[in-house]
């Protein structure tokens, strides 16, 4: 017969994956050239998809241009004689307003001395501390007026003169509060609070409210608030809208695109900063610098920002689906992800701006176009991966079948190198011995000893071929061990009786716990129990190399089973070889120790116990000692008035 062996696998795997290689490569290539064809069809729809979204937004793109161009120049001269109300103005991170000289403003602190800066913060912690903490408006007004003449900063006098109203309306001279309230509705040029809120519109609202809302006063309000209104914020703007002006559709329409601008900011704070455009869903926004690039004298240049809807995108032709994916903008050039079926595009404002958003357009059909002809390749694949499959079993199967037979004759080459290292030290023992008694005339003391010699290493030779013929017994399944009754504590208490003179002679402590309580029968082979204690003993003497060798023998009922403890002090086992320990031949290599034995005393143990339904287990620590335990069930119980039956039927 033909042997084969491990190395013979690539002889036959390699033809046969081969031809499953060149097989799976014709059908790919295949069914990736018509991949192609229908992919190509979808990326041709989507590059026209593209061209029409971005010359869409190229109107608004105009639009923002020519509000960019009036801005600077609004900026340059410092005058705004035209009206751009879709644009605002930044610095930073700071959203200024609406009025393109808000990008040029500094605070007002910059151009103010010291000592002017000086006279208006005391003036504000005195009269805002009577004014507020004590409740003493009279005082506070007392307070401001003393740093009013102190004052040369109209910015400044206005905003004291503003607090000096507003505290003598509160003290109850209502004839002061109005005389300052109306000059400064008159106040050329307008000044604003410390939040940027106009002094000259809220002297108005609070003149209205001391007049009852006399009509003359109420249009010169509405036409200053028209007039102004790139100075307001939206907020500002939406309560005199509420307050005062209703019916305004021109007002109620600038705070409607006002709004809209600065929630779109408001989701996209990085224009405000550093972004040139943010696109979403029916909404545009572009940014421009309105200064030189950033330098040590202005690090955060003013930006123009313009915002407005979008005109509704145009429809696709046919049955592909398409959809906008908005996002934080990608510089060009990023690669987009896109899976088969789909095509992804960037839309652009130019060919060298971010992405605004990507397009992605799908095929509801490439699926089902596909599956027709990979359906044809899974039948070429599936034919070629079955012949595989069959070529690869049969190599497997005799693999395996080769290597049990090496594995067999591994163990053979232990067996015989083990079992005749073993047996050459007891035959020359009883052979030296025998010579030595037949020759040389010796005393009856002499002969006595090398009689003890000769009857152990007798016994040693015999445990050895019980344990030789024990393995050839176990290795044969349709060998079953014979059942009886078996006095459980009689029996470990006849094992520890015949133990301790083989413990005492090694001058170990052996101790024997819970054997005479045990009271109880099992169905099962007393020789096999007395076999595995026996080994377990042995080991536990053989291996106990303490200065004081302990070894413990215990037993008790734990639930359905049965334990026995074999324990010791002795070297232990490491963790690695604590389950090989059980393999036939294998022992563990101690360098300090030099222990005889053939490897197959646990070996014969834990098979006799799994042919008795049971097991054994092992806990060891290395310098601390091991634990075997046997476990058997208690199914096969029997009752002691069934066991004395069946004793005098005997």
């Amino acid at each position: 017969m033909l042997r084969f062996s491990y190395w013979h696998l690539p002889i036959i795997l390699l033809p046969a994956g081969a031809l499953a290689f060149y097989a799976f490569r014709a059908a790919r290539l295949d069914y990736e050239e018509q991949a192609r064809f229908q992919q190509a069809r979808i990326e041709s729809a989507a590059e026209i998809l593209k061209l029409r979204i971005e010359g869409s937004i190229q109107g608004q793109a105009s639009a923002a241009e020519e509000a960019f161009q009036w801005a600077q120049r609004t900026l340059r001269s410092g005058e705004s004689k035209e009206f751009h109300e879709g644009v605002a103005f930044a610095r930073g991170e700071k959203l200024l307003g609406f009025h393109p000289l808000a990008a040029r403003e500094e605070p007002f602190h910059e151009a103010l001395s010291a000592k002017e800066l000086r006279f208006y913060k005391l003036a504000l912690k005195g009269g805002e501390s009577y004014e507020l903490d004590f409740k003493d408006p009279a005082r506070a007004l007392d307070a401001y007026a003393f740093y009013l003449p102190r004052l040369k900063s109209p910015l400044l006098k206005a905003r004291l003169r503003f607090r000096i109203a507003r505290a003598a309306l509160a003290a109850g001279e209502e004839a002061l509060a109005r005389a300052v309230f109306e000059d400064l509705s008159r106040e050329e040029p307008p000044a604003s609070t410390e939040e940027g809120l106009p002094i000259d519109l809220l002297a108005l609202e609070r003149l209205l409210e001391l007049c009852g809302e006399p009509k003359k006063t109420l249009k010169d309000l509405e036409g200053r608030i028209e007039e102004r209104t790139r100075r307001f914020t939206a907020p500002l703007l939406a309560h005199w809208i509420t307050a005062y002006f209703p019916e305004s559709e021109r007002l109620k329409a600038i705070l409607a695109r006002r709004r809209a601008l600065e929630a779109a900011l408001a989701r996209h704070p990085q224009v405000l900063s550093s972004q040139e455009a943010a696109l979403e869903e029916g909404y545009l926004l572009l940014a421009r610098s309105l200064t030189p690039a950033p330098s040590a004298a202005n690090p955060e240049p003013p930006r123009a920002i313009w915002g407005a809807a979008l005109e509704p995108l145009p429809e696709l032709p046919g049955t592909l689906p398409w959809r906008l994916e908005y996002g934080p903008s990608t510089p060009p050039g990023t690669p987009l992800a896109a899976k088969p079926g789909t095509a992804a595009r960037a839309i652009q404002l130019s060919k060298s701006g971010p992405a605004l958003a990507v397009l992605r357009v799908s095929d509801s059909g490439f699926q089902e176009a596909l599956s027709r002809l990979g359906f044809s390749r899974l039948m070429k694949e599936i034919n070629v991966g079955l012949l595989l499959l069959v070529i690869s079993i049969w190599g497997v199967v005799m693999a395996r079948g080769v290597a049990r037979e090496r594995n067999l004759a591994r163990l053979r080459a232990r067996l015989l190198a083990n079992v005749s290292h073993e047996l050459k030290t007891p035959i020359t023992s009883i052979r030296m011995f025998s010579e030595m008694l037949a020759k040389d005339p010796l005393d009856e003391q002499r002969v006595r000893r090398f009689g003890e010699l000769l009857l152990s290493e007798s016994l040693r030779l015999s445990r050895l071929i019980e344990n030789l013929l024990d393995f050839s017994r176990l290795h044969r399944e349709d060998i079953a061990l014979p059942r009886e009754p078996v006095d459980f504590g009689a029996l470990l208490r006849k094992a520890a009786e015949g133990f301790s003179y083989r413990a005492r002679e090694k001058g170990a402590d052996f101790q024997a716990g819970g054997c005479d309580q045990l009271e109880i029968t099992l169905n099962t082979n007393a020789g096999a129990i007395e076999r595995i204690l026996s080994n377990l003993l042995d080991n536990a003497l053989k291996y106990n190399q303490s200065e004081k060798p302990v070894i413990r023998l215990s037993a008790g009922q734990d639930g359905s089973r049965v334990r026995i403890d074999v324990a010791d002090n002795g070297i232990g086992i490491p963790y690695r070889d604590q389950e090989r320990v059980f393999e036939e031949f294998y022992r563990v290599r101690y360098d300090d120790y030099a222990v005889q034995g053939t490897g197959l005393g646990l070996a014969i143990a834990r098979r006799l116990a799994r042919q008795l339904g049971g097991d054994i287990q092992l806990q060891s620590r290395e310098k601390e000692g091991s634990k075997f335990t046997l476990i058997l069930p208690m199914k096969d119980k029997i009752h002691h008035e069934e066991h004395e039956g069946h004793e005098e039927g005997k």
